[in-house]
């Protein structure tokens, strides 16, 4: 059934949380780029602020990938619904990240990152990972970089049927967080992993699924949970 698999989000790796991710591993397997889901993998849902307990995991991604090279992407800050733009203005502000605007929810906003991580640029004074290029910066300071790749991107969120499944259509890694720091949307999520467990494919059939979405490793020791 090749119509109904494209749209069966697949698993390359599961955490609690980005707390037990190894970002440097993540790196060096040669990964540039990295997009995370907001509610429920970096904050309480309907909040801006960065969960404390991941502080830490937080401040090793972004000394670890380049700056402009996280990104988040939201179904509520940066979409329709978020008219002014103010959400995502606090979201980046407390994550010093750029929040993505798109007009179409997740999974369906491939396009809008293509174009982004195809057309990034730096201002050349832009060292500190925790701040993100000005798109005012003058011309001279503005650094063109090699474009990613989406086979160099990965994708960390907690939900199977938007983020995983737009990982899936990028051609990313994905990365599904399952510990929730607030419980929401309880029926939909036991839903997808309804799903997802029904319809697991044989693991050497699932391997070979994976090859045509990825051409970057695995790393083996991305999780670092004990």
């Amino acid at each position: 059934m090749p119509y109904i698999d494209s749209f069966l989000p697949l698993l390359n790796s599961i955490s609690t949380a980005i707390a037990n991710l190894d970002f440097v591993a993540l790196k060096r397997a040669g990964y540039r780029g990295a997009i995370f889901d907001k509610d429920n993998c970096l904050t309480i849902p309907n909040e801006d602020r960065l969960v404390p307990q991941l502080q830490r995991a937080w401040d090793e991604c972004l000394r670890t990938f380049d700056a402009g090279h996280v990104v988040i992407v939201s179904n509520s800050a940066g979409t329709r619904e978020d008219v002014s733009g103010l959400e995502a203005e606090s979201v980046s502000y407390h994550l010093q990240v750029p929040v993505l605007f798109h007009d179409i929810h997740k999974p369906g906003c491939r396009d809008v990152i293509l174009r982004y991580y195809a057309t990034l640029t730096t201002p050349s004074h832009c060292s500190s990972p925790s701040t993100y290029p000005s798109h005012n910066a003058p011309e001279s300071q503005v650094i063109p970089r090699l474009p990613i790749k989406p086979s160099e991107l990965i994708v960390v969120g907690d939900r199977l049927f938007t983020d995983v499944l737009m990982g899936n259509q990028l051609g990313a890694l994905t990365i599904w967080t399952q510990g929730l720091w607030k419980r929401e949307l309880m029926p939909m999520r036991f839903f997808e992993k309804s799903i997802l467990w029904a319809l697991d494919k044989p693991k050497d059939e699932g391997a070979g699924r994976r090859a045509r979405y990825q051409c970057c490793p695995v790393p083996s020791d991305i999780i670092c949970e004990g």
